[in-house]
């Protein structure tokens, strides 16, 4: 009895298993036919001259779909997650983050959005990005992540603390090693 038991059990596992595959597989589909649904509206309200090809709004949207799209096995919350967290401390990574603030300022002040339709493509834009990158992350990884990053500050603050000067200058050191070794800086 116990044994028919593990046998159902273990069936609707791969079963469950399978089925979640199927579903990520067609969920990752589809958020790439979503963009391909952006990226032709946007150029056929270029072609009603509804949207001037040279405006930020158009600029930025298809530009920002192109690169989505080549680079879509790689765009989850975890690989945003990692350049964030092994970037943080980077000096050109704040400057771009201060040139993306200003883009994005200057693309909402672009007199493109007074267009409903033009609107209407900008929002599903940013949908479709959000959903690309749900459904191209991996959980665990963002949990890996968070809890690596946490206990990595928990340990720089104890050793703030702790530790004379000499030894935090060996840490930084290793720490600068390691991530040499695994190409986090230039």
């Amino acid at each position: 009895m116990i044994q028919l038991l593990a046998l159902h059990v273990l069936v609707f596992l791969v079963a469950a298993f399978v089925f979640y595959h199927l579903f990520l597989r067609s969920a990752r589909m589809r958020a790439r036919f979503r963009l391909y649904e952006v990226r032709d509206r946007l150029i056929l309200l270029v072609a009603r001259q509804q949207l001037a090809e040279e405006s930020q709004v158009f600029r930025h949207c298809y530009g920002r779909v192109n690169e989505l799209l080549a680079a879509m096995p790689d765009v989850g919350v975890d690989d945003i997650l990692e350049v964030v967290l092994s970037r943080r401390k980077n000096e050109d990574f704040d400057h771009a983050l201060m040139q993306a603030r200003a883009r994005l300022a200057r693309i909402s002040q672009d007199d493109a959005l007074t267009d409903d339709d033009v609107k209407s493509v900008v929002r599903d834009y940013f949908a479709a990005v959000e959903y690309s990158i749900l459904t191209h992350s991996r959980w665990m990884r963002v949990f890996f992540l968070l809890s690596t990053y946490a206990t990595r500050q928990v340990a720089e603050s104890m050793l703030q603390r702790l530790a004379p000067v000499q030894a935090r200058h060996v840490v930084e050191g290793a720490q600068v090693f390691h991530d040499a070794e695994l190409g986090l800086q230039p």
